[in-house]
């Protein structure tokens, strides 16, 4: 297939084309700026997704067959700051793209990658399937709850292929410092290289969440993209959860060091759970599964950064 990707300069976008290429796919892409194109591309185009007349006339000179909708804002302290982008980029450029797609390539195959905060936090120790209810908290969970429920109204009202990933958090070798995993292993680096003092500064290290691999969510992304099924949404997701402690303390045995932990307020958020979803429909669509170990994701990250 000839698969537009949206985000295509963005982290997940490098590991989502090499995917994609190395299965056979042709990939064409959009980003506001294509100066660190992924490798393999057929074309890209830069786009602002907030302009519906941006959007179209990338849509319409790529052509696309299928469509995997990475782009927008993906880092929940932007919408404490500045709410307005974060929901113009989210659930207008989303509607741009839905819109645009209809309208030149209205049998095009759509994934929009949502994320499992659509749910909120967690208040029962049962996971949960794509029938629980959406209660989001925050700007950028209300965002990608709006773009999510709106993806699955255009397979209903327009019968269009159109698909969600409720992905859980995900890191890898190349993510942004401003991201919690990056941030812990640029530091925790540093420390190990000498070029940084032994002391860390943290948040909130009680709370929990369900991380994977990039490389494994890429790989449930290719998959649903070739056998997802129209308006459906699918949890992508490891089993168990882990806490931020414990990512802390695998990196700096990973790395062999032993900073001062000092908790700065600036970054200090509330305690909270991400739900436990089951990704049994996924497994059954599709065969995936994670495969790789968590620790290999923080070492590769620490040889990376």
């Amino acid at each position: 297939m000839r698969i537009l990707v949206t985000g295509i300069c963005g982290f997940v976008g490098h590991f989502l084309t090499n995917e994609l290429v190395q299965a056979g796919h042709e990939v064409v892409g959009v980003d506001l700026s294509v100066n660190n194109c992924p490798e393999g591309i057929a074309d890209a185009l830069c786009a602002d997704l907030t302009s519906a007349r941006n959007v179209h006339a990338a849509v319409c000179h790529l052509q696309p067959e299928a469509c995997i909708h990475l782009g927008g804002i993906a880092s929940p302290p932007v919408g404490r700051t500045n709410p307005e982008l974060m929901l113009n980029t989210n659930i207008l450029g989303t509607a741009h793209i839905l819109e645009a797609l209809r309208a030149e390539a209205p049998k095009a195959r759509v994934l929009l990658a949502s994320t499992s905060y659509v749910y909120g936090n967690s208040e029962t120790e049962k996971p949960i399937d794509e029938e629980a209810p959406l209660s989001p908290i925050g700007i950028y969970a209300v965002s990608k709850a709006a773009a999510d429920m709106m993806t699955l109204a255009y397979a209903r009202d327009y019968h269009m292929h159109t698909m969600t990933a409720r992905a859980a958090n995900h890191t890898g070798p190349g993510q942004s410092p401003e991201f919690v995993v990056a941030a812990f292993a640029k530091q925790i680096k540093g420390i190990a290289e000498g070029t940084q003092a032994a002391t860390m500064r943290v948040g909130n290290l009680a709370s929990e969440r369900t991380f994977m691999d990039v490389r494994d969510v890429v790989r449930a992304y290719r998959l649903l993209i070739e056998q997802g099924k129209k308006g459906q949404a699918y949890n992508v997701a490891s089993k168990e959860r882990m806490s931020i402690q414990w990512i802390l303390d695998a990196l700096c045995e990973a790395a062999n060091v032993s900073p001062t932990i000092e908790v700065d307020p600036e970054l200090y958020r509330p305690t909270d759970r991400a739900p436990l979803l089951t990704a049994t429909l996924m497994e059954q669509t599709t065969g995936w599964k994670p495969e790789i170990p968590f620790r290999k994701t923080l070492t590769d990250i620490l040889e990376e950064v």
